[in-house]
């Protein structure tokens, strides 16, 4: 029973919702589609959705690894928030011991499964785990450094899902990788000072700061990062070198305007930047849309590449 307990706080801890995050390694994969590979070269296939899939069991290891050291680091705080004050580590039922033997764990597995694949992803991983660890030590708590972190977590991962199955990725793509993580960051702190009392923002230093912005202001300023970003993914549609020369990938530009826009109204309406994989995994509006776009996309590299 014990055992069944402790299994469970640490798969609590492990954040098994948020692991959705780590399959943008997987965009590499799809836009390479019908350049580096295709579905009639079938050894080549298996052994570049293996690589896929290895780095996102990579990255899915490393981010649980950090879940545990950020919970660690968070402990004092944590039993301030209204809701994570609930979480294993906060409230004493999984231990800091524990918590550090199972991030040790996690470790080593991701970089024993970035070797597998070759050492340029080991060194990917390991970056992403530096900078996430000083996110959760020191970067979370600086102005804008905080959500720049954030951003630039998910571009490593893009970078990454591009080294393991050996294909070069697109400064086109990693900017918009970059800007559209900056939309989400920027929107989860937004939501976390809309949805949390006072007393709350003044325990966060870096939250105290951003909720001098009045409401108003906020919601312009995620609109600004959201039009840059609409932008850059236009550009990329239209400048790319390795996208079809009719442009055709413009017509995937509606689908994400659509998903930015939903994404926008859910944060200003209801509230939900602050978990930004629930919109995501249980909206339905959201999964259509990514769903036709990945439809989409695919679709034109077949046709038009």
């Amino acid at each position: 029973m014990e055992f069944a307990l402790l299994g469970s706080n640490i798969l609590i801890t492990s954040r098994p919702n948020q692991w959705i995050k780590n399959l943008v390694v997987f965009i590499p994969v799809l836009f390479s589609f019908n350049e580096s590979w295709t579905f009639k070269e079938y050894d080549l296939v298996i052994s570049l959705f293996v690589n896929a899939i290895l780095s996102f069991g990579a990255f899915t290891f490393i981010a649980i690894a950090i879940y545990f050291i950020n919970d660690v680091l968070d402990k004092k705080n944590d039993l301030k928030h209204p809701i994570k004050k609930q979480r294993p580590i906060a409230s004493g039922e999984l231990s800091t011991s524990v918590a550090i033997y199972s991030s040790i764990v996690c470790i080593v597995i991701a970089f024993s499964i970035s070797l597998i694949i070759n050492l340029i992803l080991l060194i990917a991983v390991f970056a992403y785990f530096l900078l996430m660890t000083f996110y959760s030590y020191k970067l979370k708590e600086i102005l804008f450094l905080d959500i720049f972190s954030i951003a630039l977590g998910f571009v490593i991962r893009v970078v990454a899902g591009a080294i393991a199955i050996d294909v070069p990725v697109s400064i086109w793509l990693c900017l918009c990788m970059l800007f559209g993580a900056l939309f989400i960051a920027v929107s989860k702190r937004f939501s976390e000072i809309w949805t949390n009392d006072q007393n709350f923002l003044y325990q966060r230093l870096v939250l105290e700061r951003y909720s001098k912005l009045s409401k108003k202001n906020s919601i312009i300023i995620l609109a600004v990062v959201m039009n840059i970003t609409l932008i850059l993914y236009i550009l990329y549609t239209l400048s790319a070198s390795n996208l079809p020369d009719n442009n055709a990938m413009i017509l995937t530009v509606p689908l994400v305007i659509a998903g930015m826009g939903r994404y926008f109204y859910l944060v200003i309406n209801s509230h939900l930047g602050e978990k930004p994989e629930i919109i995501v995994v249980k909206d339905l509006v959201m999964k259509s849309v990514i769903l036709s776009w990945i439809c989409l996309v695919a679709g034109i590299l077949y046709y038009w590449r």
